[in-house]
């Protein structure tokens, strides 16, 4: 079977939301505890380094997208 530009594109997209729902799945840290942080981080570590791997893939599927939408 071809695949076409089209198909491509909602593969994309439907990996894009399904990073995005595992995205919304890491648990952040309680609002107490971060307001007693210095830093006012979201995540912990282990959390934060998950978040910023899938908000690399969603930036390769941004430029992806752009690059087969001409």
């Amino acid at each position: 079977m071809k695949k076409t530009k089209a198909d491509y594109y909602e593969w994309l997209m439907k990996r894009h939301d399904r990073i995005v729902q595992e995205m919304k799945g890491i648990p952040k840290i309680p609002l107490e505890q971060q307001a007693k942080s210095a830093s006012m981080a979201e995540y912990d570590d282990v959390n934060q380094r998950k978040i910023n791997y899938y908000k690399n893939l969603i930036d390769q599927i941004t430029v992806e997208t752009h690059r087969i939408l001409g």
